[in-house]
């Protein structure tokens, strides 16, 4: 589920709906569209964490920007594994078209440098 940090009069209802029929939680993070690097970093640790918040079974993200350097991705993947450290909420990391992980080659790329930094999925 998406569950922005700006939440609509639709989230609380969602929330309740998963109480109340005992589903569990996927959290997900597209968003944010800002080319500037920290602006997306801001963006992104505040996404995370408030996700995060909900108790989900893991966090599936869309990280970074295909525009990205190798090293401004690496960021973003060395703060999901801080942020999944402190809440213990396992965060993983989707190939997904205009994001770090956009093709099968630059994903075995990214997993061949940081094998121990993301669950790449």
């Amino acid at each position: 589920m998406v569950l922005p940090p700006d939440p609509d009069e639709y989230q609380q209802q969602i929330l309740d709906t998963v109480h109340d029929h005992n589903l569990e939680l996927i959290g997900q993070y597209y968003q944010w569209f800002e080319r500037d690097l920290t602006e997306h970093v801001r963006n992104y640790e505040t996404y995370l964490r408030h996700l995060a918040g909900f108790d989900p079974q893991f966090i599936n993200c869309q990280t970074g920007k295909d525009y990205f350097s190798f090293e401004q991705n690496r960021y973003l993947f060395e703060l999901a594994v801080r942020i999944s450290a402190e809440t213990g909420v396992r965060i993983t990391h989707e190939t997904h078209r205009g994001k770090t992980l956009f093709a099968a080659h630059v994903a075995q790329d990214y997993h061949t440098r940081l094998p121990d930094l993301a669950d790449l999925s």
